[in-house]
């Protein structure tokens, strides 16, 4: 089925990358996929293209990219297809959407790097193993409602979730349920507001909600399409299936639901759960935030830090400093391309551990419930709100994920002289040995979502601008940022 999205979006016409300061997407110009990425074994083909493992070249962090062939495409498939999905990306930041790093595009082909996920799709884990335990379908969907959830707070839908558009990150058997799911492919989203109704038929047959076919529906389709899934998980069967689109239409629009025999030998809790996301009446099925307080979700596996390593988050968090916006946008830029998959699994598991409500943001009282247990309520009431002032960048009032990544890295480590000066190469622009305060102005001001207040941003430099040329050598570049360790 066809998908598309009600806005227009339009990618920058500049001539290296078009960048959002708090979430590094590069969308490549003039820069060929080789000079960053080597190519490794290919793993799969389908109309779309085909999809290879690639390794970094500047940190060896291991990702995919897929290749897209633009022959055949219309300019409206382009849009919706490739654009739009990246263009949302930009704005997802969340542990439990995979992380798109780069995009490149040539006279014949589009290429979009993204994290490796080892373990699969879900589609593909369910055909390894045939049914899910209620423990690890709890842990699964979960993650999705709560990926969703996230998606929503932003405002936007996407409209065709189903178990391909879900992939595990690492490979682990199923009685161990430390593995991060993380939905893929926004291609059919769409930006809306609350209340407000679309009329467009999008996404998978199997996985559509009733008022999707009726053509008058909001975000509760996804909804619909995780309590899809979750039957799926529990039953290895779809809830509704027919052997051709009019009978699963239809199906869908008048058939009740019926527990396959292996649902009926689950708890209360999931069939009730089931029941309740798959309910025709979109204003009686759940929003993501309520279906989170399920009681069935009780005994959902957490994955948890040690004690030493949340400590060690902590201490990470009291000594973040307050950055320019320079420092900002450079350290995003390493945080998101450069410090590896590896490096940041411990964060993320911190992050979803103080994130109790699942919307994807970290709240003042989220902090201040982690803080207390290991600081006393009086010192946590003292230093919370600065704490707050220094990470919360884009004054939201609460802490996104890629803000609490930058709060928490070693910073010894992140500033290492090599992802410096692969930082620097990237804002020299013209790659003539220095970057101009006019090429950094131009950057911040025209290629992120933020105001930048020229002068204010002027003076923030000058001050490591030893020899006054307005530019800043890579040693000038390096004691910049530099100064936020000390």
């Amino acid at each position: 089925m066809g998908c598309g999205s009600s806005n227009s979006v339009e990618t920058n016409n500049g001539q290296n990358a078009v960048i959002d300061y708090n979430n590094f997407i590069l969308v490549h110009k003039n820069k060929q996929y080789q000079q960053d990425y080597q190519i490794g074994r290919l793993l799969g083909k389908g109309s779309y293209g085909a999809v290879y493992v690639c390794k970094n070249k500047h940190n060896d962090d291991i990702r995919v990219m897929k290749k897209m062939a633009k022959e055949g495409l219309t300019k409206e498939e382009l849009q919706k297809n490739m654009v739009t999905d990246v263009a949302i990306l930009q704005k997802l930041t969340h542990p439990s959407v995979m992380k798109t790093f780069e995009f490149y595009s040539d006279e014949n082909m589009f290429y979009i790097v993204s994290e490796y996920c080892e373990g699969g799709s879900l589609m593909d884990r369910l055909q390894q193993q045939e049914l899910f335990s209620e423990k690890e379908a709890a842990n699964v969907v979960k993650q999705l409602l709560e990926a969703i959830n996230y998606s929503h707070s932003q405002g936007y839908m996407h409209r065709d979730l189903k178990l391909d558009n879900a992939v595990i990150d690492k490979k682990t058997p199923s009685e161990k349920l430390d593995y991060s799911v993380k939905v893929i492919d926004y291609g059919c989203s769409t930006k809306f507001k609350k209340g407000q109704k679309f009329n467009e038929i999008c996404g998978t047959p199997l996985y559509m909600a009733p008022e999707l076919l009726k053509k008058n529906y909001d975000e509760k389709v996804d909804v619909w399409a995780i309590g899809c899934i979750m039957y799926i998980l529990l039953s290895g069967y779809y809830p509704f299936f027919g052997e051709s689109l009019e009978e699963i239409f239809r199906k869908i629009l008048v058939q009740e639901i019926v527990f396959h025999e292996t649902i009926n030998e689950c708890s209360e809790d999931a069939k009730n759960l089931v029941l309740q996301l798959l309910n025709k009446n979109p204003s009686q099925r759940p929003s993501c935030s309520e279906a989170l307080k399920h009681p069935w979700f009780q005994n959902a596996p957490v994955n948890k830090l040690p004690d030493e390593l949340k400590k060690e988050a902590l201490n990470n968090l009291k000594k973040s400093n307050a950055k320019s916006n320079f420092q900002q946008a450079v350290l995003s830029y390493i945080t998101q391309q450069l410090v590896t998959k590896a490096e940041q699994k411990n964060l993320e598991v911190a992050f979803k551990e103080i994130d109790v409500d699942g919307n994807g943001t970290l709240s003042k009282e989220e902090l201040k419930k982690y803080f207390e247990k290991f600081m006393l309520p009086e010192e946590v009431e003292k230093n919370i709100d600065q704490l707050m002032s220094k990470i919360d960048e884009d004054n939201t009032g609460t802490i996104d994920y890629n803000e609490f990544i930058k709060a928490n890295v070693d910073l010894n480590q992140t500033l290492s002289d090599k992802n410096l000066k692969t930082a620097f190469d990237f804002f020299d622009k013209d790659g003539n040995g220095t970057i101009s305060f006019n090429e950094l102005e131009e950057i911040l001001a025209e290629n992120t979502q933020k105001k930048v207040d020229g002068k204010k941003f002027l003076e923030q430099l000058k001050a490591f601008d030893k020899n006054n040329d307005q530019e800043l050598s890579f040693e000038e570049f390096k004691e910049c940022m530099k100064s936020l360790i000390f």
